[in-house]
């Protein structure tokens, strides 16, 4: 266990069926996220022959995105992945890693949010896109590009800055 965490930190990751299926978790949990992005939801899809997982943040919108393998530490990718997003934006090191270190016990749930839905609905039109255009682009880069995407929900403001204002110390 990380050296500031609580025993009752805990981050709920909501996830379509498709995402659920390919997790070793056996049950969902009914347990309530306590970090500043609020929960995740995370699908799993096919974007121009490559499997991804996106994730977002449903507080901040905050896009990460994955490579579909090795779901037994999901977790644990999403927790490194966010951890690298974060640091391209204008959040001091400590508010990421409380966030991150809040994060290392996660439980699962199922979707339960249409519009967190759309939003990733929508940022899987603009990954597509954005992988067409920026063919040797990487997984973070491509986080990185969607964080500037603005969204319906958030006012149309970027999720990046929503998340920066959630983190701030």
């Amino acid at each position: 266990m990380k050296v500031g965490v609580r025993l009752n930190d805990v981050v709920v990751i909501r996830c379509t069926q498709k995402l659920f299926g390919r997790l070793p978790a056996s049950e969902y949990s009914e347990a309530v996220s306590t970090t500043r992005l609020g929960d995740w939801c995370g699908d799993l899809f096919h974007v121009r022959r490559t499997r991804v997982i996106l994730f977002i943040s449903e507080r901040s919108r905050l896009p990460v995105i994955l490579p579909a393998r090795d779901f037994g530490n999901v977790v644990t990718h999403l927790v490194h992945a966010l951890g690298q997003v974060l640091d391209g934006l204008p959040v001091q090191a400590y508010s990421i890693q409380k966030e991150l270190d809040e994060m290392q016990v996660a439980r699962f749930a199922p979707t339960n949010s249409r519009s967190l839905l759309g939003t990733m609905n929508d940022f899987r039109t603009q990954l597509d896109w954005l992988m067409h255009e920026h063919p040797a682009a990487d997984f973070l880069d491509l986080s990185l590009m969607l964080v500037e995407v603005p969204v319906g929900p958030l006012a149309y403001r970027h999720p990046a800055a929503v998340a920066a204002e959630l983190l701030k110390s």
